[in-house]
This record gives structure tokens, C-alpha cells and sequence, in this order.
């Protein structure tokens, strides 16, 4: 993902739905803050907001545009297909 300001780091997924995602991460961002994330299935940026930061996690709103939901669809089919696998 990319935080505010530019810098890249690598943030695992802890929880991700149609109206957000939260990630283990433990830096300094901002309530508010506008970043950037790289979703299963797609090479292209997918920008939302810190919305929640918590101890060890923080949270982000996706925006609500259509390309931005299409690719949250897109992941979540993706993963959804990744557990079905599992589970078989």
C-alpha cells in the first residue's frame, strides 16, 4: 500500500469488505489521511481514507466511485473463490 506522503510499505490484510479494508500495520498515519492499495487481481491503485486506527491495525474507507468498487468486487470474488478452494 501507499501511505500519505508517498511511501510504500507492506501492510497484510486483516479484514476486508465492499465498504473497507483493514491491515496489520504499526506506522504513524493520520485520521483522514488518503491512501493507496494494490487489491488481489488488479495492478491498478484503489484509494480510501483512514477511517479507524487501532492498536497494531489501521482501517480505511474505500471511495464510493465506480472503478473503485468494481475492483473491491473483483477482489472479494478473488478471495471468495481462493476459500472455496481451501475448503473443498
Amino acid at each position: 500500500m501507499i501511505l500519505a506522503g508517498g511511501r510504500e510499505v507492506d501492510a497484510p490484510v486483516r479484514d476486508i469488505s465492499k465498504g473497507g479494508i483493514a491491515v496489520i500495520l504499526d506506522a504513524n498515519v493520520e485520521l483522514g489521511a488518503e491512501c493507496g492499495f494494490r487489491l488481489p487481481g488488479s495492478n491498478e491503485l484503489s484509494h480510501g481514507r483512514v477511517a479507524r486506527i487501532g492498536p497494531g491495525f489501521v482501517a480505511f474507507a474505500f471511495r464510493q466511485d465506480l472503478a473503485t468498487l468494481r475492483r473491491v468486487d473483483a477482489a472479494l470474488d478473488r478471495i471468495g473463490a481462493a476459500s472455496r478452494d481451501r475448503a473443498a
